[in-house]
């Protein structure tokens, strides 16, 4: 019986006092999802699609639909009934983490995917994987992705120490962080970059300390390749509850619509506080201007 997303999502009741409803938020909208796909009811939930839904790819159990939607793809009205059809083959559930998009919500789906639904006005424009591969890579969520680890930790406090302690005092933080993108092939080999973390230097700390870091062969999709990321903090015992994902790739509906609309990228000299936000591109702070020569 597939999870309702319902319990973690509270609803608010709209103010009578308004003349025209006020906009839906994305939760209130993804309990309506979640309620369609678990009833299977593809009509319904064709309802809740934006005139254009951007899928930067899905992988389904169903194979068929796997080849029509596994790849980047803008669907128009014509095609909502079917990628409905799909959508309520699934048996959703919550995530343990948190997209970093205004718009978006992450979800679950069997047998271990995760992807972000992002909404409008209450409406599904968008489908997308959580990391910034190939959009055909499927996504693992943190519970799937390391069930398949056999060495290493993401407690790397050990290994990093020696290394983060003056970074940390000459940055005046309590905590530095790296968010990790991995990927792992049919046979297990794992590829990890940097995806963002507090500066270069700290990331690169980072992932010098997953040189341990071996996996079984996934079995989870039949894609050759599969994704996940991974959040190391120092120290470890500072990390979030619920994890707030790196800035992502979810657009604007302006942008889905041909508007151009460019939404919430942040700019250079921004330099990324765990917890707090996550730049498009990661850029350190620069030092301060030299003070002025004193005057004669």
């Amino acid at each position: 019986m597939m999870r309702a997303l319902a319990v973690l999502l509270a609803v608010s009741s709209s103010s009578t006092a308004f003349a025209k409803p006020l906009p839906e938020e994305p939760s209130v909208t993804v309990t309506r999802v979640a309620r369609a796909i678990r009833a299977h009811d593809a009509k319904a939930l064709a309802k809740l699609m934006h005139a254009n839904v951007l899928v930067r790819g899905m992988w389904f159990p169903d194979a068929a639909c796997t080849k029509r939607f596994g790849k980047q793809r803008m669907l128009k009205k014509r095609e909502h009934a079917a990628f409905a059809q799909c959508l309520t083959k699934l048996e959703l559930g919550s995530s343990t983490r948190k997209s970093s998009s205004e718009f978006a919500q992450l979800v679950t789906y069997q047998p271990g995917i995760e992807i972000e639904l992002a909404f409008a006005d209450g409406q599904l424009y968008y489908a997308g994987y959580v990391h910034a591969k190939p959009s055909a890579t499927p996504s693992l969520t943190a519970p799937s992705f390391e069930a398949l680890r056999k060495t290493g930790t993401t407690n790397v406090d050990a290994r990093v120490a020696a290394k983060l302690d003056p970074e940390v005092a000459k940055h005046g933080r309590t905590q530095v962080a790296a968010w990790l993108d991995v990927c792992l092939d049919e046979k297990g080999a794992a590829t990890i970059t940097v995806a963002e973390a507090t500066t270069k230097e700290i990331g690169a700390v980072f992932l010098a300390a997953t040189s341990d870091w071996t996996f079984d062969p996934h079995v989870i999709t039949t894609a050759a390749v599969v994704c996940s990321q991974s959040l190391l903090t120092y120290p470890a015992a500072s990390a979030p509850t619920m994890e707030l994902l790196p800035r992502s790739e979810v657009p604007h509906v302006g942008e889905v619509d041909g508007e151009g609309v460019l939404g919430g990228v942040v700019g250079d000299g921004v330099e990324w506080v765990p917890g707090v936000g996550y730049p498009n591109t990661l850029t350190v702070r620069p030092p301060p201007p030299p003070p002025p020569p004193p005057r004669n």
